[in-house]
């Protein structure tokens, strides 16, 4: 008797957890299937999330400023776009919808919808929205149960919006003077087999100037440091414009600008510091002399080799090459330019005033007010005619181009670097000068090539001019930016 009384307690204490149990259990029950719906819903906003990011980003990096550009970036939205699918249960593809992409100047709108976008409009669009509630509306619906009981429908519809852009473009802090104001134009003097050179705002391709003696307008020399951060119409701000401020810039070679082109207005101060020769050297590998750059933000060119000469024997030995890294000065009293920009050769021209030729590309024919084709190293005596001496000549056949060519190891960078290419390529404004005051209107994008490292003591950032580039290939990665 006494031991049916010892177990007794324990069989009232399981009924008691039975009724406990029956009571909790719907409760349990809810929450596991509050969960199963939250989780669902919170599945199909990510599936979505994927769709409107994927297809902006797609979009942004097609935007160039051009009506070609909305239209890759349209095509890529959408391919982009039906890759994608939902319903990761029991996958779907999506559908695109044009109606989901939408184009503006900023990253804040106005949006313009992707098919009512004008030519007129392109250079200004630089940012894709995409907006999956334009979809078909049944990729957003998702089919709840238990979120009923606390009031909400049974049926849940999700969107999600993602806005993309440019982060940077591949520009240079560091401005020159435009040499004259016409886009592309006849250089004077003698035809060659009929045709004569085309010149790009005054400048030569396949010539290497010194970009810091420079000035179409008078014997002084005009350079300018452009300031990375502000663009027309914001105003600029001081601490923007310091050379702390631009040192980074100047090692990376790219600047968070719009779509800077003819008729760009750059907040600019006269006079690229010399000391910021430095960061510019870090393109070949050089991060001394006081330079602010490492080699995990400003990489070293793939190519580090010195072009000084570039010509006459430069990829053999033992014979004498020019030592002169760009052309000669000529200062005529109205402007400081280079003997390669005489319409005859300058008195005292010999070959190796010409300095580095032909180590990045090579001249074109001027046809109809456009470029025409190549000329040849057979035509170099032609292009660049002396005073006394032999003229120029070229030892590397016609298919030659030294930098972009030749890479053997001894030109390299050293095997403990990282090199990118195209890094020795500054894309440099060319200003319409004279500028008066802190802001100047761009006419153009120069692509040039240092030759050699640059010097403070004298001044000299020689590079060769390859021609005019555009937004569309200074552009850098897209990002998103919602």
């Amino acid at each position: 008797m006494s031991t049916a009384r010892r177990f007794q307690p324990a069989r009232r204490q399981d009924g008691a957890l039975g009724i406990l149990y029956a009571m909790i259990l719907p409760l349990m029950l809810g929450m596991i299937g509050l969960a199963i719906d939250l989780s669902m819903v919170y599945a199909r906003g990510r599936e979505l999330q994927a769709v409107a990011d994927g297809a902006a980003l797609a979009a942004a990096r097609a935007l160039d400023g051009t009506p070609a550009g909305l239209e890759r970036a349209r095509n890529s939205a959408e391919e982009q776009a039906s890759k994608a699918e939902y319903r990761f249960l029991n996958p779907r593809r999506i559908n695109w919808s044009g109606g989901a992409l939408s184009f503006a100047a900023s990253a804040a709108g106005p949006w313009i919808p992707a098919g009512a976008v004008s030519a007129m409009e392109a250079p200004t669009m630089l940012f894709a929205r995409v907006d999956t509630a334009s979809l078909d509306a049944r990729y957003g619906e998702v089919a709840v149960a238990f979120l009923r009981v606390v009031g909400v429908s049974a049926s849940q519809h999700m969107a999600r919006v993602a806005v993309a852009g440019r982060k940077e473009t591949i520009l240079s802090p560091l401005a020159v003077c435009a040499l004259n104001a016409q886009e592309i134009s006849a250089r004077g003097g003698v035809s060659i087999l009929g045709a004569y050179e085309a010149v790009e705002y005054g400048f030569r391709r396949g010539v290497t100037y010194n970009l810091l003696r420079l000035n179409p307008n008078g014997s002084t020399p005009r350079h300018f440091l452009v300031n990375p951060l502000d663009f027309a119409p914001a105003p600029p701000l001081p601490a923007h414009h310091t050379d702390a401020a631009v040192r980074p810039f100047v090692c990376s070679g790219n600047m968070p600008a719009p779509a800077i082109g003819h008729g760009s207005t750059l907040y600019v101060r006269q006079g690229f510091p010399l000391s910021m020769v430095a960061e510019l050297n870090s393109r070949f590998d050089l991060y001394t002399d006081g330079s602010t750059c490492t080699p995990y933000i400003a990489p070293p060119d793939a190519n580090v080799r010195d072009f000084r000469g570039g010509y006459t024997g430069f990829w053999m030995t033992g014979i004498a090459v020019p030592v002169r890294a760009s052309a000669a000065e000529l200062d005529d009293g109205n402007r400081l330019v280079t003997v390669a920009d005489a319409e005859g050769p300058a008195a005292g021209t010999t070959a190796a005033s010409y300095g580095t030729l032909w180590s990045f590309g090579r001249p074109r024919r001027y046809v109809n007010g456009a470029l025409g084709t190549e000329f040849q190293r057979v035509h170099w005596k032609h292009l660049y005619p002396v005073a006394s001496g032999n003229p120029p000549a070229s030892s590397y056949s016609d298919d030659d181009s030294p930098y972009d060519r030749y890479r053997l190891p001894h030109f390299e960078k050293p095997a403990a670097r990282v090199g990118s290419p195209q890094r020795r390529v500054l894309n440099v404004p060319l200003l319409e000068c004279p500028v008066n005051g802190s802001s100047a209107r761009v006419l153009g994008i120069g692509r040039f090539l240092m030759t050699t490292p640059a010097t403070q003591a004298p001044a000299g950032i020689h590079a060769e001019f390859g021609g005019l580039t555009n937004y569309a290939a200074m552009t850098a990665s897209a990002v998103l930016i919602q």
